[in-house]
């Protein structure tokens, strides 16, 4: 049977060019053409870098990078096999070993899943890598959103067989972010890139039947996605070589290089060969004695896909356009330089993202990604935001605070400008305070390097910043603080979700009731999505959170980190309440104080509100009146929205307008903000106000034979509205399901009844709406539960 090699050349000139054996010469001719200096370079997709002791300390040479994915994607294995690859470290960790370097937490190996992002900075060929481990539990989301806030480019995980998963969604929906993505776990590998924050996605185990149709049908998700989260444009940059089990490499597409993994799954045993003249002969040879792959196909498809990608940059960047359009263009001549430098101008630009193949359990073609980190991912000077000068001395944003046993707290900044130095004086602008750096740390996952200075571009830890926190802005001088408030790229603190379960917490003895709140104070100042409030009529203190394992996981690292025996009530969930009627209340109170007196005189509306959050909206419509009392006002309605008049959940969605109010001289603002707190809880008592249950929303996939049971049983009691369902691939649906939170108890275990193990599903919160007047009478007793799934 003849075959045929055929070469897509440019869309946009709708040229077609086909070989076959009786034109061998002219094959030969062009490959030979190939050798030319104005031709590729076939050696390496890599640019050809001096590997350096010293890292070269300029931006350029700087990638600060996320590993972002779905639970159970193969984020750490990943990150393992990178550490292995580029050198740092001396063994392969796992997570089933509990051996890994990144997941270092007692909690985490127990349970093998990541918890707390870690950091650490390796060389590869010349350039600085900082790379940060992320969680995948929908509980810890946060801990992804704050660790993303502060990077240039990101590496998501794809699992190929399940596609685009929810929480890959989740974590990267803000618009205002941007990204790469890295596919991990079936059959084949993604490398995506994105612009502001640059994704690259990778899937890491190539050993599945179906790999052929993963590897098109998550391409397909993730252009279908790109709607909702990301705009770029999804492009092979490698295509595999060989089916399932047969998987044996991948061709680059840009240097045209196979590399092709010798025994057991090894990235150290690679052969690679460019396919100049020499190299399909020999490329041939290899395949038909070792593989059993026909080479005439293989070309066939690699052309193919290389036109494609070459087509895909021609219509987004016209240095490339222009090589297209030339007369006598032919798409194996484009230069290697070129491609790479396009790629990674349009992958900065978030236009397209180039997706690379590979197996990260198995080894095979981490080295390949590292690569195309360094060679496609930004560099801080990339991202460079546009400061004045004032703040050019220095201008660093705190993301992340942890508690080390003999170094105290340690402060992970990212710096935009200037450098930080042992004893160092910052002011923080967030919580107008000054406080001097102790040490300057480089990170090391859980050991760190001290260091005599960090600058511009880097991540840097730094110790004796007792008051810092997740958020908080810091500068050299207070005499900068104006200028920070004003600044039109102010850096803003990641927003912190509101928790969706409480329960009490209490020591064994109450002699350890004093430790046990300063734990709880080091453990909320690490993690803002904790919340610790204290019941003023039993006299419990109440630890709130994302959920049930995020609880548990508090309660171990107080058990075992803080060696204090406690213990958690109930789980209960986290209702609220709001006003449905707008009225007017007044209050008059006069006090004799130290023989002083204090009369404060207060009229004020309360209303309902669309404004979505837990912080009442407050509008002051009198006289002028200092920022302290103005604040002393605001206390006071925060106060009284914290416990509403049904079950004493906090109060949500209200508004608040002082309409008049009059003070005497001598009234302080505790009392001001005592009788606003009085006022309000009246006016709060005949609002009509309602009570609100938490809706999450639900991702779930199932197979197509168990979609209407799984329907039936989401639409009947447990209240569910279904908003989409969508192929997932050609045996699955992916339903959108917002359900109430109080009806998803046992729902795990129940939906792996109904699709005998084969379902799956992860939420997330979605909005609050009221309570039906039948449930609602029963919740008073019946809030709370033990086996909540999720």
């Amino acid at each position: 049977m003849v075959s045929t090699w055929a070469i897509m050349s440019s869309s946009l000139s709708h040229l077609f060019i086909s070989f076959s054996p009786l034109r061998s010469i002219q094959l030969v001719h062009l490959i030979k053409k190939m050798h030319s200096p104005k031709g590729v370079v076939f050696y390496s997709s890599r640019k050809t870098r001096e590997a350096s002791s010293n890292l070269r300390e300029s931006l350029e040479s700087i990638r600060n990078v996320g590993i972002m994915a779905h639970i159970d994607a193969g984020k750490t294995t990943t990150t393992e096999r990178i550490l292995f690859c580029s050198g740092f470290t001396r063994y392969l960790g796992e997570v089933d070993d509990g051996d890994t370097v990144m997941d270092y937490m007692k909690q985490e190996r127990e349970r093998g899943i990541t918890i707390n992002s870690a950091a650490i900075t390796f060389d590869w060929k010349g350039y600085k890598l900082n790379l940060i481990d992320t969680p995948g539990h929908i509980d810890f989301t946060f801990e992804v959103e704050r660790v993303l806030r502060v990077l240039d480019g990101a590496v998501a995980l794809l699992d190929g067989a399940a596609g685009v998963q929810v929480l890959l969604i989740i974590q990267t929906h803000p618009p205002s972010r941007d990204y790469n993505y890295f596919i991990n776990k079936t059959r084949f590998r993604l490398l995506v890139c994105g612009s502001r924050l640059t994704v690259m996605v990778y899937q890491g185990s190539l050993l599945s039947i179906k790999w052929t149709s993963s590897m098109h049908v998550a391409i397909k998700q993730l252009n279908q996605w790109r709607i909702s989260f990301i705009r770029p444009q999804y492009s092979y940059k490698q295509y595999p070589l060989g089916k399932g089990k047969e998987f044996s490499g991948v061709v680059d597409l840009v240097s045209l290089t196979v590399y092709i993994w010798e025994g057991k799954y090894d990235d150290s045993k690679t052969v690679a060969f460019p396919l100049k003249y020499e190299g399909i002969s020999e490329l041939s040879q290899f395949l038909e004695e070792n593989k059993d792959i026909a080479m005439d196909s293989v070309l066939n498809e690699v052309f193919t896909a290389r036109q494609k990608m070459i087509d895909q940059l021609a219509m987004h960047d016209d240095s490339v356009l222009e090589v297209v359009m030339t007369d006598g263009y032919q798409p194996l001549l484009l230069n290697e330089s070129a491609i790479t430098d396009s790629l990674r101008r349009v992958t900065c630009e978030g236009i397209a993202v180039p997706v690379l193949m590979g197996s990260s359990l198995r080894n095979v073609g981490v080295t390949l990604l590292i690569d195309a980190i360094a060679n496609y991912l930004p560099s801080p000077s990339d991202r460079v935001i546009d400061l004045p000068d004032s703040l050019k001395s220095f201008y660093a944003f705190a993301f992340k605070v942890i508690h080390d046993k003999s170094r105290g707290p340690l402060v992970f900044l990212r710096i935009y400008s200037g450098s930080v130095t042992p004893s160092t004086l910052l002011y923080n602008a967030t919580q107008d305070k000054t406080e001097r750096v102790s040490k300057v740390l480089l990170a090391l996952a859980d050991e760190y390097k001290e260091m005599k200075v960090m600058s511009e571009g880097n991540i840097a830890v730094v110790a004796g910043l007792k008051h810092t926190m997740t958020g908080d802005t810091l500068v050299l001088s207070k005499e900068l603080k104006d200028d920070v408030l004003s600044s039109v790229n102010k850096l803003k603190a990641p927003v912190i979700p509101q928790p969706m379960f409480f329960c009490t917490i209490e020591p064994d003895s109450s002699g350890q009731q004093e430790d046990l709140d300063h734990a709880l104070s080091c453990i909320t100042r690490e993690d803002p999505s904790l919340r610790v409030s204290y019941d003023s009529e039993s006299g419990q203190t109440v630890l709130s959170g994302m959920g049930e394992l995020h609880l548990e996981v508090t309660l171990d690292r107080i058990i075992n980190e803080y060696k204090i025996s406690a213990r958690l009530g109930e789980l209960q969930i986290a209702y609220r309440e709001s006003p449905t009627l707008t009225v007017k209340e007044s209050d008059h109170v006069k006090r004799v104080h130290k023989n002083q007196v204090q009369e404060i005189n207060v009229e004020l509306t309360l209303s309902p509100s669309s404004v979505s959050g837990s912080e009442p909206v407050v509008d002051i419509h009198t006289s002028p009146l200092s920022d302290e009392i103005r604040g002393a006002i605001t206390n006071g309605v925060k106060l009284a929205c914290t416990h509403g008049p049904i079950f004493s959940y906090p109060v949500i969605q209200v508004q608040v307008s002082i309409d008049s109010i009059s003070i005497s001289p001598n009234a302080t603002l505790p009392a001001i903000s005592s009788v606003i707190s009085q006022c309000v809880s009246k006016a709060m008592k005949v609002a009509g106000m309602q009570l609100l249950e938490p809706f999450m929303k639900l991702e779930i996939k199932v197979p197509n034979s168990y979609l209407s049971p799984v329907l039936s049983e989401l639409t009947g009691h447990r209240r569910g509205i279904v908003s989409d369902v969508r192929d997932d691939d050609n045996d699955s649906k992916q339903l959108s399901v917002s359900v109430p939170l109080s009806s998803l108890k046992g729902y795990s275990t129940k939906l792996r009844s109904i699709t005998s193990g084969t379902g799956s599903f992860v939420s997330q919160f979605s909005h609050y709406e009221p309570v039906p007047e039948r449930i609602r009478n029963k919740i008073g007793s019946e809030s709370f539960y033990n086996d909540f799934d999720a």
